[in-house]
């Protein structure tokens, strides 16, 4: 048969070892409390209890009793079932947010975490050792800079699509992200209109050396988009390195880990529910909430628009022609004919061909627009001789 016994740590130990000095006269209660840590009033409460126990008081009142605030068996099990079945897919923190939300089920993530662990489940991140990196403080301003990249996902589980978004650097705010079926111009385009209308002009990009920001070898020294920041006045600042645009990189590895399976639980499965649900949920009901700090700054360094500044104009794909002597120009194996005959002749003028999204054209001298009009070239008949 067992005997029972007090079990003490390392640390009760030496606790009763000062207090058996104090009591035995071996040393004040002044300095009993400082090699303790305690207050002398604590030492004469603590001495008190060894008296009138024996050796158990040393432990606290509360130990081996059971927490009047611990959570019930079927409430634990209940909440597990739902992580393993329902929220297989989420982060612990984000899995704890659903049950609260959807279910009512309440308690704290220390003891979630544990009764996961407990019973298997849940992801566990494998981090390999980092290099040292060098911390950069954010920008005072929001809109003085703006991280931008595109990351490719199975969004939807099945499908992969390309999310484009743009990071406020001081406030780490995303004013604009959308899906788009790739990362392309256009796209990038789109979604930088999309921040000008809501907070207006930023002054600096940040983004990697992709092909629509001009890195590479196939557009080096000229990109549309590029361009077209050139045209409002934005700095676009291209790095090879993808920690020193860790802002929207981290943003990336948690809106993976909680858009991913928000989608799945509320059945979205086309691109244009996902960015509805983006722009309706996820960005202000989520991000805007929980991941944005306040400017060191006040001061907004985004700009309004000037009045000569037409988007539509400026986020569009440019070409440039040179009229030929019958005020004609080809584009795309087609052959269209300048019928605006209001500047005169011209013959070997520039001419600048404006290709919009919906693949429409528009033809400009300068800011002027011209008149145009496609010329229907006969086919000819191609007979073999007799």
């Amino acid at each position: 048969m067992a005997k029972a016994g007090v079990f003490m740590s390392k640390n009760d130990q030496v606790c009763l070892r000062v207090l058996e000095d104090f009591r035995f006269g071996k040393i004040s209660r002044r300095e009993a409390a400082l090699l303790l840590g305690w207050s002398e009033r604590a030492v004469t409460r603590r001495v008190a209890k060894i008296r009138a126990v024996g050796i158990t008081g040393i432990k606290h009142g509360n130990c081996h009793r059971v927490a009047i605030n611990r959570t019930e068996a079927s409430k634990r099990d209940q909440m597990l079932a739902l992580a393993k079945n329902v929220y297989f897919d989420f982060n612990m923190t984000h899995c704890l947010e659903m049950l609260k939300e959807r279910h009512s089920l309440v308690t704290s993530y220390a003891t979630f975490h544990g009764w996961c662990r407990e019973a298997g489940i849940g992801k566990i991140k494998r981090r390999r050792t980092s290099k040292a990196r060098v911390y950069r403080e954010r920008m005072s301003c929001e809109g003085l800079l703006m991280q931008m990249d595109g990351s490719h996902h199975a969004w939807n589980g099945t499908d992969k699509w390309c999310l484009i978004a743009m990071i406020d650097d001081a406030t780490s705010e995303i004013p604009a992200a959308k899906f788009f079926p790739t990362e392309t111009t256009l796209g990038c385009m789109k979604v930088l209109r999309s921040v000008i209308e809501a907070k207006g002009v930023p002054q600096m990009i940040y983004t990697d050396e992709a092909g629509w920001a001009g890195g590479g070898a196939k557009r080096h020294g000229f990109s549309q988009f590029v361009r077209a920041c050139e045209e409002l006045g934005i700095r676009v600042i291209t790095t090879s390195s993808a920690e020193s645009k860790g802002r929207i990189e981290r943003a990336w590895r948690t809106t993976q880990g909680r858009l991913v399976p928000e989608l799945r639980l509320n059945g979205i499965t086309t691109m244009l529910d996902a960015n509805r649900y983006l722009d309706q949920v996820y960005l202000p009901k989520y991000w805007h909430v929980r991941n944005t700090v306040k400017a060191r700054d006040e001061a907004s360094r985004y700009r309004e628009l000037k009045p000569h500044e037409d988007l539509n104009e400026i986020f569009c794909i440019k070409h440039y022609r040179q009229i030929r002597s019958d005020h004609t120009l080809s584009f795309e194996n087609k052959l269209y004919k300048v019928t605006d005959r209001r500047y005169g002749s011209l013959k070997k003028k520039d001419a600048t061909v404006h290709v919009y999204e919906d693949g429409s054209l528009a033809l400009y001298y300068g800011h002027l627009k011209l008149e145009f009009e496609l010329v229907v070239l006969p086919k000819r008949n191609w007979k073999c001789p007799a």
